[in-house]
């Protein structure tokens, strides 16, 4: 049977909100109870779709999405009607993830309310009720799915359900070692960061822009262009020593030089709403000497051979030496901060870590890099050696190597057809119309009966 395609998605402002572009002509295409869906909310999903490479814009994509919108009215209606309770603190938390979000991407919260034309309060209010109903949504699904489970024996009925030319094909995946030392950073370069620091903070006291001098002076490629607008954060959000200054400014006041691991910083407090706050700051490091680097690198080089030689594990070596806090306690695996595993497709390392990719694409299992050079992520110049934990080929997909990626869709499958079952069961008690002009949309239900006329 075929399915109704992955569980719902949800979208809160769509490339037409940002576009700001306008919908000459706009028609009912569907109604659910007391919801309508308009043929602009879809198309507005189908063109986000398309621009993040997930659809086409066509006929298909257009008809599998009014077919989603359709169900997440059913389970908006049911979820009220079984009073599933949303507080007002998920509602605000929700919305506040994902305004940070939206002024990340739109480069700050003055650029946001330009684009949509709207202040960052006026968002709030406009779509706080979509977000209350998406959270209902997500609720009354999890309600219906959430409590599915597969078996080993489910699993490999679901791969050999598969016809053997539609199974998937794997990329090559890695798992990788890291051992990474800091050089050191002599006081006098810290120092010298600091009076630097100071005398750029007397010069915004005196009258100077701080957002120009965060433009032509700070290191924080993210926030520096702009101004050092960081944008709407908790104190949760921000290093320890950065949200300590930060949250105690007042007004439009100034910090005095903070260090933090990242560097050394002053901080601007913009707006303070709550527990959120917006910052501008600049972010000026000091390096190591290139003497120093070069110290480490041998240091390194001793460990290097040590391992080579048999001496001791890259894994107790990691644990003995590395600098590295976030990997040295798990034998140096490195994290992929996309999914949280352990394993990398090389394409994902690629995008990630270009550095990283370079040095070991050409390596085997067992295979350790010699010491080198490398920028962290923060721009400071460290050393370290990678090592090949595991390294799978290229393959299609089989039970004995990618029995997790298998059993993952294989829940995929089982919710999507729990989802389906409690949609054919629910729909007779739903008042449903679609337009006549859709009945030629393959839809997974069969929605065109005595009550969708």
């Amino acid at each position: 049977m075929k399915r109704i395609v992955g569980l719902i998605a949800f979208i809160w402002i769509s490339s037409t909100s940002w576009s700001q572009s306008k919908v000459l002509v706009d028609e009912i295409v569907a109604v659910v109870g007391s919801e309508i869906i308009l043929r602009s909310d879809i198309e507005n999903q189908v063109q986000q779709m398309f621009i993040q490479g997930m659809g086409l814009k066509d006929e298909k994509t257009f008809c599998m999405v009014l077919e989603q919108s359709i169900v997440q009215k059913m389970l908006l209606m049911q979820a009220r009607f079984d009073s599933i309770p949303i507080s007002p603190d998920q509602v605000d938390q929700e919305m506040e993830r994902r305004l940070d979000g939206f002024i990340r991407q739109a480069g700050g919260r003055d650029a946001l309310e330009e684009q949509l034309g709207k202040s960052v309060d006026e968002i709030k209010v406009t779509f706080r009720g979509i977000v209350e109903d998406q959270l209902l949504i997500q609720a009354m699904q999890q309600s219906i799915t959430g409590s599915a489970k597969v078996t080993p024996s489910e699993v490999r009925a679901y791969f050999y359900s598969i016809p053997t030319d539609s199974l998937p094909y794997i990329p090559s995946e890695v798992q990788i070692g890291q051992l990474l030392l800091k050089p050191p950073i002599q006081q006098s370069e810290k120092d010298k960061v600091k009076k630097q620091l100071k005398e750029i903070r007397q010069q915004i006291m005196g009258g100077s822009s701080f957002k120009l001098k965060a433009q032509l002076y700070s290191e924080d490629l993210g926030s520096g262009p702009n101004g050092g607008e960081l944008g709407a954060l908790r104190r949760e959000d921000l290093v320890e020593n950065f949200a300590a200054a930060a949250f105690t400014l007042e007004g439009d006041s100034i910090s005095e030089v903070v260090e933090t691991e990242f560097g050394f910083h002053i901080i601007q407090l913009m707006e303070k709403r709550g527990e959120y706050a917006n910052f501008r700051h600049i972010l000026m490091k000091a390096k190591p000497l290139t003497s120093d680097i070069y110290k480490t690198l041998a240091k390194l080089d001793s460990i290097y051979k040590e391992i080579v030689k048999g001496s001791i594990t890259f894994a107790k070596a990691a644990q003995k030496f590395s600098d590295d806090e976030n990997t040295k306690n798990n034998g140096g695996l490195l994290v992929n901060p996309i999914n949280g595993s352990s394993t990398f497709t090389m394409d994902e390392l690629a995008e990630i870590d270009g550095a990283t990719f370079r040095a070991i694409e050409d390596l085997n299992v067992g295979d350790i890099t010699e010491p080198k050079i490398y920028d962290d992520q923060t721009g400071t110049k460290v050393v370290k050696i990678l090592y090949i934990l595991s390294k799978t080929p290229p393959h299609v997909a089989n039970l004995d190597t990618d029995y997790s990626k298998i059993q993952q869709a294989a829940l995929g499958e089982k919710q999507s057809t729990l989802l389906q079952e409690w949609v054919e069961d629910k729909k007779g008690a739903f008042y449903i119309k679609i337009s006549e002009q859709y009945r030629n949309c393959k839809f997974s239900i069969s929605w065109f009966n005595e009550k969708t006329q």
